[in-house]
């Protein structure tokens, strides 16, 4: 528990500190897995779904906060064949940066982006759109362990991190080439991987034990990724929330501050109507930002 305190710690003193006031609305979503379109690809299913509740927060004036995880840089070598295939969200990413309206943590799978120098090199500019030249796409972005946001009237913060802290199968090296050379053939038959919390029921559980008592002991409010777990605790509960995922079978969930108040919501369309309407429904919430 000690290096998990020690990595969450470090995070947290490390995070930009945001000031905002009721007016102010914010999106958190995480574990995207974006990949390259293939039969790997576990956000193929879902990007309909996702791309219209990102382009619903853009409408509506919120903050990005992609907390980690976002492309799957495990089992794939290069970003830009994830940018070319699902470059509608990178646009998208885009006209939120260019509006002040996004920020970007790292989580495991996209630990690459821990350097600035890969930031640079790979997600500020892109020839995706014209190919041969190089054009901005989120010049100036940096990427960051966590976020910590502070509600100005009630002055409740709330830290956001990618959760990955916590675990301890930081074995990183073993698990990217498990994955990329071992488990992901065996994808296209319906294998899931099992050195995932998300895939694994008990690694998950104590996994959020280990996030939680972190949030007791440091009395400190926080919403992760990773475990792909949506959790909107009981009022009075160890305040540890979690925004889910983007690769739930027909669905993408995600917390929203609004109006000075958290939730959890989920964005989902009928498993059998792959263009039928897409529904945004409350899981959890709303929750005046002076009670999180």
């Amino acid at each position: 528990m000690t290096g998990v305190v020690e990595r969450l710690d470090a995070a947290l003193v490390g995070a930009p500190r945001l000031l905002f006031d009721d007016e102010a609305a914010f999106a958190i979503v995480s574990d995207f897995h974006m990949g390259v379109g293939d039969h790997a690809d576990d956000f193929l299913h879902n990007a309909a779904t996702a791309l219209r509740a990102l382009e619903y927060y853009f409408r509506e004036g919120f903050t990005l906060i992609l907390a980690g995880d976002m492309e799957e840089l495990w089992e794939n070598r290069d970003p830009r064949r994830i940018i070319a295939t699902h470059f509608p969200f990178y646009r998208l990413f885009r006209d939120f940066h260019h509006r002040g309206r996004l920020f970007k943590l790292y989580g495991n799978h996209d630990e690459l982006w821990r350097w600035p120098a890969m930031v640079r090199r790979y997600l500020w500019y892109t020839d995706v759109d014209h190919v041969g030249h190089p054009t901005p796409l989120l010049k100036g972005l940096s990427v960051y362990a966590g976020l910590l946001l502070v509600h100005r009237p009630s002055g409740h913060a709330l830290f956001v991190t990618h959760g990955n802290q916590g675990d301890l199968f930081w074995v990183y090296p073993f698990s990217r080439f498990f994955l990329r050379f071992l488990w992901r053939p065996l994808q296209r038959y319906g294998l899931s991987d099992p050195t995932s919390p998300a895939q694994n029921h008990h690694r998950r559980v104590i996994l959020e034990e280990r996030l939680a008592r972190w949030v007791r002991l440091r009395r400190q409010a926080m919403v992760s990724g990773h475990t792909h777990h949506p959790l909107f605790p009981p009022k009075g509960d160890i305040p540890y929330y979690n925004s889910g995922s983007g690769v739930h079978p027909y669905s993408v969930t995600a917390m929203e501050i609004r109006h000075g108040t958290l939730s959890l919501v989920k964005w989902s369309r009928d498993g059998a109507k792959h263009y039928g309407p897409i529904d945004r429904e409350v899981m959890g919430g709303p929750r005046p930002f002076a009670e999180v």
